[in-house]
């Protein structure tokens, strides 16, 4: 692979024309994890004389190695400068693309009625896609995509049957690890903790290295937290910030991490680990803006934490923050108030 890195960089580097160049190579880095060289290469794979179907695709991948990088504003307007450029439907690629630019947007715009929209459409194009081209060797990938999409929209049991579809087909360990672990969120969804429980540990037996222990453990660690098992949650939440590093996309992303941090603040709450949970909340909360969905949360559960240990102020500067975003809730003001209060009885005793 490195030889045919360099050989694919020097061509590049001495003014080659050919896209295809520009695209092997941009895998290679997309499968090295170095998504900024990614968008740096497509900039200049940018500048040549391209056709829409060829601008498309590029823009496609831009917009990949751009929600890589929780870019989501640069990802959602590379998608749909793409869907603009790919609307043929006779060749089974450039369809495979297009309905991967809906895939995309559907979950970047999940909370937003334009994501059920480009849910609707992403299955239209996935459906066309396999009855009108059953040989399509990507048609497993397309199942993958497909539970996915019927999960966003609810329909639990048809993403299941998509998933199942999808395992059977898998050519190989990789592929069955991330069919797999688009298959437990769903068991999870539908309250059947068990079976997503059972999907996470098929996905650790069949795992080689260390590249997919971070992800197994975040899944793992999701349905026991939901579950109501504090202990084993905290222990898989903590295999997968060990193992965090050896995965490229959770590691260019600080969302997961965000998410794994949280998870662990208020796991440790619960557990009424006070000085873990402040550690791991304040983590957290260097990544959370006031505009973040977790803002509200992380603050609360400061503030509690500091509550419980009798260090007043400080609980109250985390509510007071937690009081300052616009996505706080009728519940979460109630709940900020009633211990304000409790603060001031505090001190006036």
């Amino acid at each position: 692979m490195m030889e045919n890195e360099s050989a694919l960089e020097s061509r590049i580097k001495n003014g080659s024309k050919n896209i295809e160049d520009y695209r092997l190579l941009g895998k290679i880095y997309f499968d090295k994890g170095q998504y900024d060289r990614v968008l740096e290469l497509y900039e200049t794979a940018s500048t040549l004389p391209l056709s829409n179907e060829e601008r498309g695709i590029i823009l496609h991948d831009k917009g990949q190695a751009s929600d890589l990088l929780g870019k989501k504003e640069d990802a959602i307007s590379c998608f749909e400068k793409s869907l603009n450029l790919l609307v043929s439907e006779e060749d089974a690629g450039l369809l495979h693309f297009s309905g991967m630019n809906h895939y995309s947007l559907s979950r970047l715009l999940y909370h937003e009625k334009k994501g059920a929209e480009h849910a609707g459409r992403a299955l239209e194009k996935f459906e066309t896609l396999v009855q009108k081209y059953p040989d399509y060797e990507e048609k497993k990938m397309i199942y993958g995509h497909m539970s996915e999409l019927y999960g966003r929209l609810g329909e639990l049991d048809k993403a299941v049957t998509y998933f199942r579809k999808a395992i059977e087909s898998a050519a190989n360990d990789e592929e069955r690890i991330g069919f797999l672990l688009g298959i437990g969120p769903i068991y999870r969804d539908r309250g059947d903790y068990e079976k997503s429980e059972e999907a996470c540990k098929q996905a650790l037996v069949l795992a080689k290295g260390k590249r997919h222990l971070a992800i197994i453990n975040f899944e793992l660690g999701k349905t026991c937290f939901v579950s109501n098992r504090v202990h084993d949650a905290i222990e898989a939440f903590k295999k997968a910030l060990e193992f965090l590093e050896f995965d490229p996309v959770m590691r260019s992303n600080k969302e997961y991490a965000i998410e794994i941090f949280y998870g662990l603040g208020l796991l440790y709450y619960q557990n009424e680990e006070y000085d873990q949970a402040i550690g791991h909340l304040d983590k957290a909360s260097e990544n959370v803006s006031s505009h973040h969905e977790y803002y509200c949360s992380t603050h609360m559960t400061l503030g509690h934490c500091y509550l419980a240990k009798g260090e007043f102020d400080r609980a109250r500067s985390y509510y007071v923050r937690a009081l300052s975003t616009a996505l706080v809730t009728e519940e979460d003001i109630k709940m900020a108030n009633e211990c304000l209060e409790i603060i001031d009885q505090e001190h006036e005793a």
